[in-house]
């Protein structure tokens, strides 16, 4: 029998739970926008090309899209938008507008002409609403809604396609039917899964029901299991009965949208220990899966070594209570090119790129080796062109005749005994996140979350016999909701949304609905906000003319005085890049040239190039700073590099800008290993006039 690969994809669709169920209203628009543009459209590329896939659901967002299949769905955003444009209020004009703003510039803004219209005039008048006609609001709504539709919402729905050729002038009439066939589109998403799976085509799995970090709640300390260091929180009591209630009615309520119980599921973020494994395979679990830093912590190897390789691409399993749990483990490299590096390349070099990789893998052992590639299926999409379209259109022909490879779901994986498999005795504890949980606990702001998640906890032990059996079922639900992942993925450091305050009140507001139907005083520390306020990643702007010598060092405490700081790591927003060298970056200039300095530990890494975008309205540079080269004085930038990279770049390089813009890139061995800031780039006004505030 000839060797082969087989590779499993498995694609993870989830948002937030936005609801807040006391007043029944979804405050925040996500998961209505991207049923519209990934949900349907993942499922339809491997429907169109016979490539084999796993789609991954959260229940929760079942809940959520099954309420979107309504015209009348109460979403906040949605509300505003049904209402006749000449009837909104200022206020609501503007929160309209705001939203608006919210779509990727250069593939969803730029490429309809009157939205990318509409957009500089935003830009021009500062986001003023007051600015815009009523005829002028209506348009941005509707190119608004229109750079959300998915690629083959646009081929194949004629009013969609109307819309677009109309391309402006748009009535209300226009706006009611595209969201009435929006609404429709939204009906269409699990039937279409339902029919993949019965044609064998795909695999559906699930995940605990509220996304929570499962080993957090069987047991806080789990967190400590790899980071003994952990500052963690003043937690008291148990949530390992919660934890099994995730998994439990997860399943219930997966098995009432698609009619039948999924034999695997995906741990929210990948987060695993070995009590977890056993809870899943207690409820007849048959897979799971997580990343390969956990398997190198759980094997006591290091994954980055090309003689440990071999191990992550064979099968692995544990046996509890006579049930067999296999457990996949993804290919870090591999997802992560796909998540945050293919997006910025042509397609071509992206598909050919990805095979070079599998085939290397292929060509490494010398048994047939089985490839996890794992990554969220909807938020690394609206940076591709045409919502990668043309990327999954390649990558999927390219595997399907592709004569040593096969695609095959993980349940068909187990089956398949041409893959050798071992018996793992242990899992650490650990998440597809540096292998760690610093993203959801160890912060000031993450712990606060858990302590009061704790005393709310203790208050329902205390009064739940008060309730009466509509409001007991009520408060678990709104608990449980509160368990969810990404209300302590939004506090701390780690990651920016200008839509964090909302993540904010919306785990308090929970909070507070159990207080209110207890019957209790609501704790007043549940009315002030954790999350720390942090509009941008600008941290102070330049407040005078800088020019510092470029030497690789602060020598001197005025060189850099008045200069700009902006953290590199403040849009990393949804998903995560793994990277963790670029931090932050001062920087200024004077008539001449363009200053930084990049604040980041370069030691631990070699053969290594830092790239350096700087681009204008019409014009981009690329500089490339072998940081292995401590000096460079020829050329258009002058750089050097020993406690810090200093660089200069010359002005007149963009010559009429008054604004320029940076992103950074670490590439090794022709690999991008980080990128930074993650989706936007750092703003400079280089057309700020520092003289009057010169003092002499």
């Amino acid at each position: 029998m000839m060797k082969k690969l087989y590779l499993s994809l498995l694609w993870h669709q989830h948002q937030p739970y936005y609801k807040n169920d006391s007043d029944g209203r979804f405050y925040m628009p996500w998961v209505y926008l991207h049923a519209l543009k990934d949900y349907y459209e993942m499922a339809a590329h491997v429907e169109k090309s016979g490539v084999k896939a796993v789609f991954n659901y959260v229940p929760s967002l079942l809940i959520q899209l099954k309420e979107y299949t309504d015209f009348n769905a109460a979403d906040n955003f949605l509300i505003l938008m049904r209402k006749q444009t000449s009837s909104l209020t200022q206020e609501e004009r503007q929160l309209v507008l705001n939203q608006c703003c919210m779509a990727n510039f250069n593939t969803m803004i730029k490429p309809i002409k009157r939205f990318y219209e509409l957009h500089q005039k935003i830009v021009a008048s500062n986001g003023n609403a007051a600015d815009f006609s009523d005829a002028e609001i209506l348009d941005l709504e509707v190119v608004y809604i229109l750079s959300w539709c998915g690629e083959y919402l646009r081929q194949e729905d004629t009013h969609i396609k109307y819309l677009l050729s109309k391309g402006s002038s748009f009535t209300e009439e226009d706006k009611i039917e595209l969201l009435k066939h929006a609404a429709d589109w939204v009906s269409k998403i699990v039937e279409i899964h339902k029919r993949l799976q019965v044609n064998n085509q795909a695999e559906i799995s699930c995940t605990p029901f509220y996304h929570p970090i499962l080993p957090l709640l069987i047991d806080i300390n789990s967190a400590k299991e790899v980071c003994p260091d952990m500052n963690m929180p003043a937690f008291e009591g148990s949530l390992e009965d919660d934890a099994s209630w995730h998994v439990r009615e997860g399943l219930n309520e997966f098995e009432s949208h698609f009619g039948f119980r999924p034999k695997g599921m995906w741990p929210a973020e990948g987060s695993v220990s070995q009590k977890a494994a056993e809870i899943f395979a207690d409820n007849g679990i048959s897979w799971i899966a997580t990343d390969e830093e956990v398997l190198g912590n759980s094997l006591q190897i290091n994954m980055k070594d090309g003689a440990n390789r071999h191990r992550l691409y064979q099968k692995h399993f544990q046996i509890h209570n006579g049930n067999k749990i296999n457990i996949f483990f993804r290919d870090k490299m591999l997802s992560d090119l796909i998540g945050f590096t293919y997006s910025s390349w042509n397609e071509d070099d992206a598909v050919n790129d990805f095979m070079h990789h599998l085939k290397n893998i292929y060509d490494s052992v010398d048994f047939s080796p089985h490839v996890s590639v794992i990554l969220d299926g909807e938020n690394a999409w609206e940076y591709y062109n045409k919502n990668a379209y043309n990327f999954f259109t390649k990558l999927y022909d390219r595997l399907t005749h592709t004569d040593w490879l096969q695609t095959q779901t993980f349940s068909e994986v187990i089956s398949n005994y041409d893959i050798p498999e071992e018996t793992l005795h242990n899992i650490k504890a650990g998440s597809w996140i540096m292998g760690n949980f610093r993203i959801w606990i160890g912060h000031p702001e993450k712990n606060k979350a858990w302590e009061l998640l704790s005393k709310t906890k203790r208050s329902i032990e205390k009064h739940i016999s008060n309730a009466d059996k509509a409001a007991a079922e009520q408060i678990y639900k709104e608990y449980h909701a509160a368990e969810g992942s990404d209300w302590f993925w939004w506090y701390g450091d780690d990651h920016f949304s200008i839509q964090a305050d909302i993540f904010d009140k919306l785990f308090r507001t929970h909070l507070v609905n159990i207080y209110r139907l207890l019957k209790l005083n609501v704790p007043s520390e549940l009315f002030t906000p954790i999350k720390a306020v942090k509009n941008s990643g600008v941290i102070t702007k330049p407040s005078s003319y800088i020019c510092p010598k470029i030497e690789g060092k602060i020598s001197n405490f005025f060189e850099w005085l008045g200069a700009g700081e902006f953290d590199l790591k403040s849009d990393a927003g949804s998903m995560h890049a793994g990277g963790d060298i670029l931090q932050h970056i001062l920087y200024g200039f004077d008539d001449e040239n363009l200053y930084i300095a990049l604040k980041s530990d370069f030691s631990s890494i070699e053969n290594t190039v830092c790239q350096i975008d700087v681009s204008c309205s019409d014009n981009k540079k690329t500089f490339e700073i072998d940081l292995d080269c401590k000096k460079n004085t020829s050329g258009d930038i002058t750089y050097a590099i020993d406690h810090i990279l200093e660089a200069s770049i010359p002005l007149k390089l963009f010559k009429g800008a008054e604004k320029i813009y940076l992103e950074f890139k670490l590439i090794q061995n022709g690999l991008v290993i980080e990128k930074a800031p993650l989706y936007n780039a750092v703003e400079i006004n280089i057309a700020d006039d520092f003289k009057e505030e010169w003092i002499v």
